[in-house]
C-alpha cells in the first residue's frame, strides 16, 4: 500500500505534528498540549518522491508509535486527534 506524499503530510500535521525543520526531509515532531513530545517521523522532498511506498509508510508508522493499521486510519482520517493524543498518553504512562 503506497500513499499519495501530500496527503501523508497533510494527514499527519492535522493530527498535532508540527514541521521543525526542511532540508533534505521534512522532519514533523509531535505536540501533545503543546508541548513537544520525542515521537517524531521524516518524509522526503522532492518531485521523485510523489507517494510513499509501504515499506516507509512501516517505518513512519513505528516512528509515530502506531502499528500500520493504525497509522494508515492515521492518513485516512478514520482514527482523530483526540485517539491518537490517547494513544500518546497511554504511551508515556507505561514508559514511565
Amino acid at each position: 500500500m503506497s500513499s499519495d506524499r501530500r496527503k501523508v503530510l497533510k494527514s499527519i500535521e492535522k493530527k498535532g505534528f508540527t514541521r521543525v525543520r526542511e532540508g533534505k526531509h521534512i522532519i514533523l515532531k509531535f505536540f501533545l498540549d503543546g508541548e513537544p513530545t520525542l515521537i517524531r517521523t521524516l518524509l522526503s522532498h522532492g518531485t521523485n518522491h510523489r507517494t510513499v511506498s509501504s515499506g516507509l509508510l512501516s517505518q513512519m508508522a513505528r516512528q509515530c508509535k502506531l502499528n500500520s493499521k493504525q497509522f494508515k486510519d492515521l492518513i485516512e482520517c478514520s482514527l482523530t486527534k483526540q485517539e491518537y493524543e490517547f494513544i500518546v498518553r497511554n504511551l508515556t504512562k507505561t514508559e514511565s
